[in-house]
């Protein structure tokens, strides 16, 4: 990302509050893949105001969110004190923020797309039977995007999730069409034992 990037989204939160309700849901489909996984160290990608990371502190979850904009992290930090919640926010570029290896057992990236830089570290990243959550624009059987306009660039192919983290056994790879959008849904998981010299190769 670049300076203006960074700008763009920091304009985005100026003048919006933090977010202080506690009825915040993440959508179904993610709250059933997280019934399955006892709570552990957590990592969420491009985090925003940081609903989601807040969500998954209050239910033990220890988290790590990153995000480019200071204000919507300042704002992220607020929801977090009001909850009476610890998380964890790091301003930095994804592009080339450095991420610990074999460290998160739940990774999660909402509506953010790098093709080039992050996958790899986030496989890294991943321990042994860690599991990957991500959902972001997609084309849809109908056409790019399904009925509404979008960016190419940002917009991932069908099928796409499963090439792009390609390390991860696949359990779950979906598209659908919510209020005339594309979605793609991905759910993968690391090998269950993995060394770090191997991680490295990911």
């Amino acid at each position: 990302m670049t300076a203006a990037d960074r700008e763009r989204w920091n304009e985005k939160y100026r003048g919006r509050g933090c977010n202080t309700s506690h009825d915040y849901l993440p959508p179904a489909w993610v709250l059933d893949a997280l019934e399955k996984l006892p709570p552990g160290r957590a990592l969420d990608i491009a985090c925003g105001r940081g609903e989601f990371p807040v969500w998954l502190a209050r239910r033990g979850w220890q988290v790590v969110a990153i995000d480019i904009s200071e204000v919507g992290l300042a704002l992220a930090q607020e929801s977090a004190v009001r909850a009476g919640v610890s998380v964890e926010w790091r301003q930095a570029d994804l592009d080339d923020c450095a991420l610990e290896i074999a460290t998160y057992d739940l990774i999660t990236q909402f509506r953010y797309l790098d093709r080039t830089y992050l996958p790899g570290r986030l496989m890294q990243a991943l321990r042994p039977g860690g599991h990957l959550i991500a959902e972001t624009f997609s084309q849809t059987p109908a056409g790019a995007c399904g009925e509404r306009p979008c960016r190419p660039e940002f917009v991932l192919e069908i099928g796409e999730f499963p090439i792009i983290f390609h390390k991860l056994r696949v359990v779950l790879s979906e598209v659908v069409n919510i209020d005339g959008r594309g979605w793609a849904r991905f759910i993968g998981e690391q090998a269950p034992s993995r060394d770090a010299a191997t991680l490295t190769e990911l």
